[in-house]
């Protein structure tokens, strides 16, 4: 029997535009496209497996509103991390959420088809300030790459992310 297909096919380089926060993805792999920017999990304290001591691997996001039932939770992501070293593989799940009317995202839906049209993908200085660009995850060394993500490039390992998917 053939495996079934779980995931949509890896989206271009345009279509990635639309991977980021103010879309409100649900994805499989790449970086983080963290909700809330100031309230970022720590990459020591939170995303450390507690049985290896290693980096914890974004595994995917789920974006979940409740906005209809619950008005504080429109804006509901639930990113999913595991350790890929350690078996069983350890896993931690963090939440994120807002109401409609907050500071960070306007009442209007973004425009997706502005964004895919646009010469280049917009910044997000909040999250580059944060993050690390290569796994995403919250890096003191921002906007350079986290001790991890240097340590890999330095040793010629793979990348920390796993491909991403819609």
């Amino acid at each position: 029997a053939c495996p079934q297909k779980m995931a949509e096919d890896p989206p271009s380089d345009l279509e990635r535009r639309l991977l980021t926060r103010h879309f409100f993805p649900s994805k499989v792999g790449g970086r983080p496209a963290w909700l809330i920017p100031e309230k970022l999990p720590d990459a020591v304290e939170e995303l450390t497996c507690e049985k290896c001591g290693n980096r914890l691997r974004f595994l995917l996001q789920v974006y979940a509103s409740q906005g209809e039932t619950k008005e504080r939770c429109f804006h509901r992501s639930l990113h999913f991390f595991v350790c890929t070293n350690c078996q069983p593989n350890e896993a931690r799940v963090f939440r994120a959420q807002l109401p409609r009317a907050c500071s960070y995202y306007s009442d209007e839906r973004a425009d997706g088809e502005a964004a895919l049209a646009a010469e280049t993908a917009p910044a997000d200085p909040a999250l580059e300030a944060l993050c690390c660009p290569t796994c995403g995850l919250s890096c003191s060394q921002a906007p350079h790459n986290c001790s991890d993500c240097a340590r890999r490039a330095r040793n010629g390992d793979p990348p920390v992310c796993f491909k991403e998917m819609e």
